[in-house]
């Protein structure tokens, strides 16, 4: 198809294609036909150097391996990405980069340096204001990886959230549902 054609014909087409088919490949549970054509795509010398594009396959992948259950892999690939994104200056993908980098942490085991992570990711999520990224880094908290969040600082921030601009919608969330007990 396309991807097939794009990866003979237009390398940098076929880095930006692949990387946006994630949800493709992971709702569709075509795990390693992504991973293969994600892998394809970033091993050509013309997806090498740093861009937004190869940023976005890298994470792409990240979350098939993660998916996989391949967490040094994981890690690896995302910590790829938020060097990408700390080069081209992208706090938005900086955060990102760091809260998902501490989620990988957290699932390998490496509680001090996911705590490093999502503390760091948080507070430029919240500095930029992007809320999709405090929300999740609110959500994925646990008193061992971010102690010094209260709940109740947890569930003020997500109660104003809820009421903000997420991706154009209006979420729905009770102020506590995100609570660990």
């Amino acid at each position: 198809g396309e991807l097939a054609w794009a990866l003979e014909h237009e390398p940098a087409g076929a880095l930006a294609l692949a990387g946006n088919l994630i949800w493709f490949w992971l709702v569709g549970n075509r795990l390693s036909e992504g991973r293969s054509w994600l892998e394809a795509v970033l091993a050509l010398p013309e997806s090498g150097r740093p861009s937004a594009a190869r940023g976005r396959a890298l994470i792409a992948l990240s979350n098939l391996t993660l998916a996989q259950g391949e967490m040094p892999l994981t890690v690896r690939l995302r910590e790829e990405y938020l060097a990408i994104r700390r080069a081209l200056g992208e706090p938005t993908g900086i955060s990102a980069g760091l809260q998902a980098t501490g989620q990988a942490l957290f699932g390998l085991g490496d509680l001090e340096r996911a705590e490093e992570f999502i503390t760091e990711g948080l507070a430029l999520a919240r500095e930029t204001a992007h809320e999709y990224i405090v929300m999740v880094a609110l959500a994925d908290r646990h008193p061992s990886i971010v102690p010094y969040e209260t709940y109740e600082t947890a569930d003020r921030e997500l109660a104003m959230l809820k009421h903000g601009p997420l991706l154009d919608v209006q979420l729905e969330i009770p102020a506590n549902a995100l609570r660990f007990e």
